[in-house]
């Protein structure tokens, strides 16, 4: 089963912030990719729930598209509480073909 992801993405002057509430404890539960116009958010390994009678094994995926290449190298993340927050800047058109 898969654990939904809640995420919004923020579009400012020059950069963009894209938060996740992921339901996950701790920090080295959680992987994440940031790539030229993605992120790819997934756990380190199934996570188990404790269901009436039974457990139930559960993982976090979630890749999301952003709307403006950034500069995935200057990418900052933090997490608190269950929440992921990307905070990166975002490239102009020769920026991005320089990055390539």
């Amino acid at each position: 089963m898969l654990l939904p992801i809640s995420f919004s993405i923020d579009d400012l002057d020059e950069r963009l912030i894209a938060r996740a509430k992921v339901s996950l404890p701790t920090v080295d539960d959680l992987e994440v990719q940031v790539q030229d116009q993605r992120i790819i958010i997934c756990d380190r390994g199934p996570i188990c729930l404790e269901g009436p009678d039974q457990f139930i094994l559960c993982r976090v995926f979630n890749a999301v598209e952003l709307p403006e290449p950034i500069d995935w190298t200057a990418a900052e993340i933090s997490f608190q509480d269950g929440m992921l927050e990307i905070t990166a800047p975002k490239l102009s058109g020769g920026d991005f073909v320089a990055a390539a």
